[in-house]
């Protein structure tokens, strides 16, 4: 049986309380009127669309796929029919600012309408998660024109945008890329070079395509501080807003791929292609992390759309399959006995379901942090909001991106042999997730920025103040039911650990010891990310204990016990790293090249 997504609403709506979004979004002024009322309605309206549009196409587009012909793509069928009916919905610019087209809401809102539109179908809606990240970068770095002759066709989603970054020889490593650029006499750049891995680079979706490109331009420093950024258009835009010629843009080519079959990943040729400079010469990276930072919160959030629906899909076949004699029942009370009744089908999809809240948590405060750096009206509420979300940002996209993999294949196990046939469906999930931890910076690339970049943040002090309020939030476990203060007891000792382990690593890059550093630098984000899904599942706790009181309500007990499970049966995880941690460079080093 094919999984029949539908929309985690209640969990998602919960999940907005849970990191008291309302009370901290009220205090800025655009978002004043920002409740559950709002978040509400707005969720149903997306299930709607995606589990009508969006999910009854998804098999489509793993099957067939996006194609090229004589350089151009065509998208898999009802694709093109299914964006216009987003576009004309308005999901394409829901969470943009009014003052540009958009709708007015904050960021944090995005968060639960792409987890429903890209579980129901994570190809498609990796097409506006890149223009969303276009629409940022122009808006603010572009200048005036730029921004009244590319934002309304985005913004509408008439037409979307992409970032073009890697070339064949420079993946990570952008410092190396050959694309040049040069002046014309009217001002605007040449722009010759190829790009690879361009997701939705081009399409038949949109009469436009914006690239945002990085180029050198000539007498530029070496390195990553000689790139600038330039707006490509796939069709040259006239000054009065309408379509002229078509530019020197081309896809030469398509990725077969793993999974995410029907998001075209291109290889893209500029050949003197006419481009139009962002902002200043050699500030091309600093403007790209715009989009780039809320990529990389969101293809964490894919992580998280991948294993919501595989749970969906794995219980729904636990319930239906009957399997087995479950221990502890007689033979009589197991003939109509399905799977879901043994205990390790059970411990699977609680696994699954614990870590998909404790996710779900962290990417909605994340999102909540940007709010708070993009729209905050003072400045200490706009730079705690960048602080947190330096540090958060990186364990958002790598550890939820890394979860998804795992809780995908874990949702194939509980079908058994089933998982493997491809009828099922549940096997697009894992294939899809697969790319998450890759791109938008490896994971082992995130865990450095971490380490090198976020922990040193204010000397120390920014981890301080998040740990700070963890154990803030253990006190007032501390002070609530025996239930409470054994979860906090528990959350605590792994807060603990996580804080040794911190100045281990701390005065190991004080000492100039940074390949022990570096060593440590996943592990350490492994770790992280599981001790920050306590202090939300923490969190989570507390608040469903609290409506417990009000209602006798299954859903909240439910989120109590999952809570519970996260605490007790997966945080202690975290403590494990710790050994992987300080261990060193020693081991890693130890075997040479050649005889790996």
């Amino acid at each position: 049986m094919a999984v029949v997504y539908k929309a985690p609403i209640q969990d998602i709506v919960f999940g907005y309380e849970v990191i008291d979004s309302y009370n901290i979004l009220n205090k800025i002024s655009m978002f004043k009127d920002f409740s559950e009322d709002i978040v509400v309605p707005t969720m149903e309206e997306c299930a709607k669309f995606a589990e009508g549009v969006l999910a009854p196409i998804n098999s489509i587009g793993d099957q067939v796929g996006a194609v090229i012909n004589n350089g151009i793509v065509t998208m898999p069928e009802g694709y093109k029919e299914a964006y216009n009916k987003f576009k004309e919905a308005g999901w394409a610019s829901i969470s943009l600012p009014e003052e540009i087209g958009g709708g007015g809401m904050p960021i944090a809102l995005s968060g639960g309408t792409l987890e429903i539109l890209s579980s129901a179908n994570l190809a498609f809606g990796l097409a506006p998660g890149l223009s969303a990240g276009a629409i940022s970068a122009i808006n603010f770095h572009g200048s005036e024109e730029q921004k009244l002759k590319f934002l309304p066709k985005l913004v509408s989603g008439d037409w979307t945008g992409t970032m073009n970054l890697s070339e064949p020889q420079a993946g990570s490593d952008l410092g190396t890329i050959k694309t040049k650029a040069e002046l014309s006499n009217d001002g605007t750049y040449k722009i010759t070079g190829t790009k690879v891995w361009i997701t939705f680079g081009d399409h038949d979706m949109t009469e436009n395509i914006i690239h945002l490109v990085l180029a050198k331009l000539p007498g530029s420093p070496e390195g990553t501080k000689g790139i600038s950024m330039f707006i490509v258009p796939k069709i040259l835009v006239n000054d009065d807003g309408t379509l002229g010629e078509k530019n020197n843009v081309q896809c030469l080519s398509i990725e077969e791929k793993l999974g995410i079959h029907a998001s075209p990943t291109c290889v893209m040729e500029y050949d003197n292609a006419t481009g139009y400079l962002v902002g200043e010469e050699n500030r091309g990276l600093h403007y790209m992390f715009t989009m780039m930072n809320e990529a990389r919160i969101w293809v964490g959030g894919q992580g998280l759309a991948c294993a919501s629906a595989a749970v969906q899909g794995a219980s729904q076949y636990a319930r239906d399959r009957i399997q087995g004699r479950p221990v502890g029942m007689s033979k009589e009370e197991a003939k109509n006995a399905s799977i879901i009744e043994h205990a390790d089908v059970r411990r699977m999809l609680l696994t699954i379901k614990s870590y998909v809240d404790a996710m779900r948590y962290l990417m909605f405060d994340n999102q909540l942090m940007l709010d708070l750096e993009y729209f905050g009206e003072d400045e200490a509420t706009k730079s705690f909001g960048e602080e947190r979300c330096a540090l958060l940002t990186p364990v958002t996209k790598a550890w939820l991106s890394d979860l998804g993999v795992e809780l995908s294949s874990l949702a194939i196990q509980v079908y058994g042999g089933m998982g493997y046939v491809e009828e099922t469906g549940i096997a697009q999930y894992l294939r899809d997730a697969r790319i998450a931890p890759i791109y938008e910076g490896t994971n082992g690339i995130q865990a450095l920025d971490l380490m090198f970049r976020k922990l040193p943040l204010d000397n120390g002090q920014a981890m301080q103040r998040l740990l700070g309020e963890v154990t803030e939030q253990i006190q007032i476990m501390k002070s609530g039911s025996d239930l409470m203060v054994s979860l906090a007891n528990e959350l605590e000792l792994h807060v603990n650990k996580l804080s040794e382990v911190t100045m281990w690593l701390a005065t190991k890059m004080l000492d100039g010891q940074l390949v022990d550093a570096s060593a440590a630098a996943t592990p350490y984000l492994k770790m992280f990310g599981q001790v920050l899904g306590g202090y939300y599942m923490g969190k989570a706790a507390v608040l469903a204990e609290s409506k417990l009181k009000e209602s006798d309500s299954e859903f909240y007990s439910d989120k109590l016990t999952i809570s519970k499970f996260y605490i007790e049966q997966l945080l202690p995880l975290a403590s494990g790293y710790a050994s992987a941690i300080t261990a060193g460079k020693d081991d890693l080093y130890k075997i040479k090249a050649e005889n790996f």
